[in-house]
């Protein structure tokens, strides 16, 4: 039977920390997929640890092609800020994931909150990188909890 992994986490994550976040995440999917039947694989889309949780998704998919890289995404036009550092790589996921909605045509900051649930909804873990108890990651990690959905924060490598 196939399992569904979503993700969350900070847009902000210092230079410092990326390498060991990036090592411990591939580590973390590799047992996911090759001993725990995990294929199915959500992120959001944003800057941050979206990113780097789709990259890392990728990777994977390389070595096992049953993997897929769901993109559930707020509204159109969300890279519109972003870097052009940030937009190469949005468009590259974007280009490789298996699939992407939107849950809205324009910005509204409801979107974001359906995306969140939407994520969560039907999963069976959440790997999050949470490191304060406000904003958007710590609502999706709290939804997913009320939700009976477990999380693993990779902040501290705890069981949320």
């Amino acid at each position: 039977m196939s399992k569904i992994c979503c993700f969350t986490g900070h847009r902000d994550i210092s230079s410092g920390t990326v390498n060991d976040l990036v090592a411990r995440l591939d580590a973390y999917l590799r047992d996911l997929v090759e001993n725990q039947e995990f294929t199915e694989f959500r992120t959001g889309g944003a800057v941050g640890f979206d990113t780097i949780a789709a990259l890392s998704v990728l990777r994977i998919k390389r070595e096992h092609p049953n993997v897929t890289l769901r993109l559930m995404l707020p509204h159109k036009n969300q890279e519109r800020y972003f870097s052009p550092l940030e937009k190469r790589l949005y468009y590259y996921i974007l280009a490789n994931a298996d699939s992407y909605k939107f849950y809205s045509e324009k910005y509204s900051p409801s979107s974001f909150f359906v995306r969140n649930r939407a994520l969560v909804d039907g999963a069976d873990l959440c790997i999050a990188y949470l490191r304060k108890s406000s904003g958007g990651t710590s609502y999706t990690v709290n939804y997913a909890n009320t939700h009976n959905v477990r999380t693993v924060n990779l902040n501290n490598n705890r069981i949320v």
